[in-house]
């Protein structure tokens, strides 16, 4: 059998049309928003940047919490990396 794959830690903007916090997954709605951002991890938000506020879903563990909070609260949201492909990551992403 395949091992499931280990869950990965995206970010997404809060007015991408997959933003279904709220709708479709448990948890708060994170308002679409210029600026708002939502950190996902296995499908989920594991975190949310609103309004300027971070905010971290429980239970993560310190490690991953750290990471999240650090990336929110500095605003340069990772590009998700492709290797495939040579994309130029859009104004307020990082490469």
């Amino acid at each position: 059998r395949r091992e499931p794959p280990e869950p990965r830690l995206v970010y997404l903007s809060a007015v991408d049309p997959l933003n279904l916090a709220g709708i479709l997954t448990p948890g708060p709605r994170v308002p679409a928003q210029a600026g708002n951002v939502m950190a996902l991890h296995g499908g989920a938000v594991a975190g949310s940047l609103q309004g300027g506020d971070v905010s971290i879903r429980p239970q993560l563990g310190p490690e991953l919490e750290r990471d999240i909070r650090r990336v929110l609260a500095s605003r340069r949201i990772p590009w998700p990396r492709d290797d495939a492909a040579d994309t130029v990551p859009p104004d307020g992403y990082s490469a």
